[in-house]
């Protein structure tokens, strides 16, 4: 469904989690709202099935840099109230809030705001290309991947928001 007066997307889909096909009933949604400089998305799961279910749920994020240089980039993450400074590479940090991107070279600042805590993978993104020099590896993106463990009894829905922001830092 698209709404192009509201600046809405959503997207929902009927399935079956576990049990290779066979298992509980679910219904997921994920709602696109933009806002000036902003981007809402809201995640919802039901439980369809008659039995309690227990997951994983994670949504990947992908931000990609127009400098395509990792160096120039600082993240930070925000865990209970503190903001610390996050080491390039891969990393997994538990009760995340939000995190701040700043790309130092183009003078961009993204945030990412969640409204309850989750796990955070962090995965730097790699590519490679032969050009006439030979074969390169390089810097392509950050991926991002909150995560929740979710348990919802029969006829229960879990919701989560997340806010991104985006602003000129220079």
């Amino acid at each position: 469904e698209c709404k192009k007066d509201t600046m809405d997307l959503t997207f929902g889909v009927d399935g079956k989690v576990g049990g290779n096909g066979e298992g509980a009933a679910v219904y997921l949604e994920k709602r696109y709202r933009m806002k000036r400089n902003a981007i809402l998305v809201d995640y919802s799961i039901a439980n369809r099935s008659s039995t309690e279910l227990a997951l994983c749920f994670g949504s990947e994020i992908n931000l990609s840099f127009s400098s395509m240089d990792e160096a120039a980039l600082k993240m930070s993450l925000q865990t209970e109230g503190t903001l610390s400074d996050l080491e390039s590479g891969k990393s997994a940090v538990s009760k995340v809030n939000g995190f701040t991107c700043l790309d130092r070279k183009n003078g961009v600042t993204i945030q990412g705001n969640w409204d309850r805590q989750c796990e955070l993978w962090v995965l730097p993104v790699e590519a490679g290309w032969t050009d006439w020099s030979g074969k390169h590896v390089g810097y392509q993106s950050t991926c991002l991947v909150p995560r929740w463990n979710v348990v919802l009894p029969s006829g229960a829905e879990w919701r989560a928001s997340l806010q991104l922001s985006f602003a000129r830092t220079r």
